[in-house]
């Protein structure tokens, strides 16, 4: 799934970064926050975060031991949820999701659209 541009309640332009393939620079790592270095992909930086969450090492991520910390991340916890305007408790799974934002210094600035172009394409069919 390819990267997509959105709009905070703030207003502010976002890249939501779902590509675990992708490729993040960080420029800034205060307390050296995160170990591997100033580049990571974004699945490796999920982990990262996900371990962080459940008190664990990035190496014991993949350990059998964990196994059962990793699926409450991965597959959710079975919860009841009781909400304000309902007389009864909801069944269901409550689940953690790690969400990469990028806020572009210089968001790019699409053009409007013309009048025109319905116009153009009707031409160009």
């Amino acid at each position: 799934m390819a990267n997509q541009r959105r709009v905070n309640e703030n207003g502010e332009v976002f890249i939501e970064v779902n590509s675990l393939d992708d490729v993040i620079s960080l420029k800034e790592n205060p307390d050296n926050i995160y170990r591997a270095g100033s580049m990571c992909k974004v699945s490796d930086l999920a982990t990262f975060i996900k371990c962080k969450l459940l008190d664990l090492s990035v190496s014991d991520w993949n350990n059998d031991r964990y196994k059962e910390r990793k699926k409450s991340v991965e597959e959710g916890l079975t919860a009841e949820v009781l909400e304000l305007a309902s007389p009864t408790w909801k069944k269901g799974k409550i689940k953690v999701s790690v969400r990469l934002e990028f806020y572009p210094d210089e968001p790019e600035i699409s053009e409007p659209e013309s009048p025109l172009d319905e116009f153009r394409k009707t031409l160009n069919s």
